[in-house]
């Protein structure tokens, strides 16, 4: 068995794949499927799945507390930027905050914004990226993306 590690970048398709990685991770015994793992719980049996908002550099350092046995599947997803970023900027800024949809507070947000999936990911080179996961699934792709993890 494998641990399973979801970096679940905001409007990424990231609710949907954490669902779909709950359903992997109940076909096949693992478990962590209803509990956010991430919590001090450090007594989770492997295989585990963890699959709860959370950027990578603070996954990664809860990794390393575990002392995990088993290996790290890490995945993580990814949506065409501009989309992403006014999902974000609907959902959290106007539906949350109840902020106006003008083009004035849309410039505002989306200047203030920067790569945010690129540091969520852990940043550093794109290569870095890369190399840093075992699958990085495309939102805008996401039935083909979903293959991957069978």
């Amino acid at each position: 068995g494998v641990n399973l590690v979801y970096i679940k970048v905001p409007k990424a398709a990231s609710s949907t794949t954490g669902g779909i990685m709950r359903r992997i991770a109940a076909q096949n015994g693992v478990s962590g499927i209803h509990n956010d793992l991430w919590s001090d719980n450090i007594t989770t049996p492997e295989p585990a799945l963890w699959a709860n908002h959370l950027a990578y550099y603070p996954v990664a350092r809860r990794l390393q507390l575990l002392h995990l046995k088993l290996p790290v599947v890490l995945v993580g997803s990814v949506r065409e930027p501009s989309t992403r970023a006014m999902s974000q900027f609907y959902h959290f800024q106007c539906q949350q905050k109840g902020q106006p949809t003008d083009n004035g507070t849309k410039l505002a947000f989306l200047r203030g914004l920067g790569n945010m999936q690129h540091s969520y990911l852990g940043g550093g080179t794109i290569s870095n990226v890369i190399q840093r996961y075992d699958v990085i699934m495309s939102a805008d792709q996401l039935e083909e993306s979903t293959i991957l993890l069978a």
